[in-house]
């Protein structure tokens, strides 16, 4: 692309969600695609941008505090803003718009600039009551609730307004083309960096598997800990004693008291608050198993991918969402999150046949180079930027 093709990727916010975890990792794909590209920001770029040489403009401080204080409608309108005047007085506006954030699109009809925006989940509003009632702890927070409810119809505005929306798992895609019929789209898995020295694990030369089960808040009924916990239970009564659950997320003492009490009981599980990304990402490259068991359809969350990419498979719920990125009996196995006798039995056959086990990891590290890898991601957005340039 010459300079009038270049893509700017916006907004870039440094929120510490999955979604600067995605930024993050497209704009080292695009690196590597030898797209011609920028990016426009909130707070100061990370180092990484800095030593890749990447053209950073930075528009305002991150407006955080307005996600919890405001809500979407309140943020992203401040962020469309912010955007639209900074872009007119840089001269930044030739080129492609990525919006990495739906409801960041400022543009307002099909006169303005190429535009390409990431389409990261759907709530229609039967699903808000729906989650609602199966995930009672969204009761406690109501701006939780309403905001998914307005980020619905944020997004909404921003794919009919794009030029290409580019889907983080094909039910997002399929279920936004049945309600904006003019829309054009595909699924682009999700970019993970693959360190393969990382795979190599202590524990894995042990007889032990390790499981890990990651969440913000693991008690939230969505997350589904307790069915886990009754599962591996089930198995340690069985006769089952060799392996270790890691638990990170956990914060009540709810948990940490059923925790002590299986402890006591002899299974082997540790449990921590919070851990520092690096903490995690050392614990995720020794373990063998990720858990990821929601009753919730939403996007697969990005831990589970940066698992794969170190030689972990994955255990996640029979829904559209997971997958996309696991396989059953090639990178991992699909359990019906609401019984515990499934997910007893689909942890028990990796438990009982360690040549399926060392299958689905070699597997998962596979399928993450054949598919989610920063290379071929990024030929897929560099394909899907020129398709764009040659329809306009």
């Amino acid at each position: 692309m010459d300079q009038d093709s270049v893509v700017t990727i916006l907004p870039y916010r440094r929120t510490g969600s999955g979604m600067t975890t995605y930024s993050n990792y497209m704009i080292k794909a695009l690196k590597k695609a030898n797209v011609n590209f920028r990016v426009v920001g909130f707070g100061p770029p990370p180092e990484f941008i800095k030593e890749m040489g990447i053209p950073y403009f930075e528009v305002a401080e991150d407006p955080y505090r307005m996600d919890y204080l405001g809500g979407p409608m309140v943020t992203y309108a401040w962020i469309r803003k912010k955007l639209e005047k900074f872009i007119s007085r840089s001269e930044l506006d030739s080129g492609i718009f990525h919006f990495i954030y739906p409801g960041a699109n400022f543009m307002t009809d099909k006169d303005h600039l190429p535009t390409v925006v990431t389409a990261w989940g759907f709530y229609s509003t039967a699903q808000i009551f729906s989650k609602s009632f199966l995930d009672f702890s969204l009761l406690k927070y109501p701006v939780v609730t309403v905001g998914k409810l307005e980020h619905y119809y944020l997004d909404m505005h921003s794919y009919i307004n794009a030029d290409f929306m580019a889907g983080t798992t094909s039910d997002t895609i399929s279920f936004w083309k049945q309600r904006i019929r003019s829309i054009q789209g595909q699924y682009v898995p999700l970019p993970v960096e693959v360190d393969l020295n990382a795979s190599a694990s202590t524990y894995r030369d042990s007889n032990e598997v390790h499981f890990l089960m990651g969440e913000r808040d693991l008690e939230r009924p969505r997350n589904n800990v307790w069915r886990v916990l009754k599962a591996f239970k089930i198995l340690f009564n069985m006769g089952y004693s060799d392996f270790y659950l890691h638990l990170v997320g956990g914060y009540g003492q709810r948990l940490n008291s059923t925790v002590e009490r299986l402890r006591t009981s002899g299974l082997k599980i540790s449990l921590e608050k919070y851990m520092p990304k690096n903490s995690f990402n050392d614990l995720v490259s020794k373990c063998d198993v990720s858990l990821i068991p929601r009753y919730v359809m939403d996007q697969g969350g990005y831990w589970p991918l940066e698992a794969m990419a170190r030689g972990s498979c994955t255990v996640a719920s029979d829904l559209p969402a997971f997958k996309d990125f696991v396989l059953p009996g090639v990178n991992g196995l699909l359990v019906n999150p609401l019984s515990v006798d499934d997910i007893a039995n689909k942890i028990g056959i990796l438990l009982k046949d360690r040549d399926i086990l060392m299958s689905l990891k070699k597997g998962a590290l596979s399928r993450i180079l054949e598919v989610h890898s920063l290379e071929v991601v990024g030929r897929q957005y560099a394909k899907i930027y020129n398709e764009v340039l040659t329809r306009r």
